[in-house]
């Protein structure tokens, strides 16, 4: 099946989008996320933002990567992360930042992934944390709104 020219784009759109977790998008109701993030931070302060990954199937699960809005980003730097990511790149056609982890979460368990954070423009920044698990992207969005005075 050919699609007409004007859907392309937009087909392109969201294979890159499903690519940028590693795959086809599919249901998700067997993992949840929690994404703790302090409200307002000063300009030049260090902060964790803490997101919780919980796997409620019943055989363990893989988190592939977290997504990080480019717009949270625009006054926000990653320092580091606790556990490590593997890697970390730029998907502009998603505006993210992918932190790539590969980490096993426990049938019926759960993983903390703490990442160091930087506030480094004035400015209320909101975006969304995609937590990509199973590898075949599927994801979940949780909205990441943060002040630096």
């Amino acid at each position: 099946m050919t699609l007409p020219s004007p859907l392309r784009p937009l087909a392109l759109a969201g294979l890159l989008l499903a690519l940028a977790c590693g795959g086809a998008l599919q249901d998700t109701d067997d993992f949840s996320a929690v994404v703790d993030a302090p409200a307002l931070v000063a300009k030049g302060q260090t902060f964790p933002v803490t997101v919780t990954v919980h796997n409620s199937a019943a055989e363990p699960q893989v988190l592939e990567s977290l997504d990080i809005a480019d717009e949270w980003l625009a006054g926000v730097t990653i320092q580091s992360s606790s556990p490590p990511y593997a890697e970390a790149m730029h998907v502009p056609i998603d505006g993210t930042w992918s932190y790539t982890y590969r980490e096993t979460i426990p049938a019926g368990g759960s993983i903390d992934v703490t990442l160091q954070a930087t506030g480094v423009q004035a400015g209320t920044f909101r975006g969304e944390v995609d937590v990509c698990v199973g590898g075949m992207a599927r994801f979940r969005s949780y909205p990441l709104t943060t002040t630096v005075e």
